[in-house]
């Protein structure tokens, strides 16, 4: 049963390889060094996702049964990741050189050395500056 069920799906080619490399070429037309390097790699993403590689960064390339090579992805660093819990991080992004983490009770902390906001920005609640929660006109209306 199992055979057939994976030659019915085409399953019956080589496996995928893996392999981990190191970015030697970031940017538009990518490159990583395995035991060679390989060039003008496909980076794999999420759906709405866009980013690029740097150079240095440890990655995780598959290579199919037809001899293409795919950046499957960034090997993550470990610092502190929380469950549920989802980090948005870059050296150059909407929010340079910080990040946006957005918490499992539904909490956003947004961190960063600029912050640049765009369009309508609409505050319901308590707004803090600086740990003082502020009030315009001293809190009159």
């Amino acid at each position: 049963m199992w055979i057939s069920e994976k030659m019915k799906f085409g399953g019956g080619s080589a496996p995928v390889r893996a392999e981990t490399g190191t970015v030697s070429i970031g940017g538009a037309s990518v490159a990583v060094l395995t035991e060679s390097e390989k060039r003008s790699l496909t980076l794999a993403s999420p759906a709405g996702f866009s980013s690029g590689l740097r150079l240095g960064d440890r990655v995780l390339l598959l290579t199919t049964d037809e001899g293409e090579a795919i950046v499957a992805g960034v090997i993550a660093q470990r610092d502190g990741g929380v469950p549920e819990q989802v980090k948005i991080a870059g050296s150059s992004c909407t929010i340079t050189g910080g990040s946006c983490t957005i918490n499992a009770d539904g909490s956003i902390s947004i961190t960063g050395g600029q912050i640049g906001l765009n369009g309508t920005v609409r505050i319901e609640g308590s707004l803090y500056v600086n740990g003082e929660k502020y009030e315009p006109n001293g809190g009159v209306l």
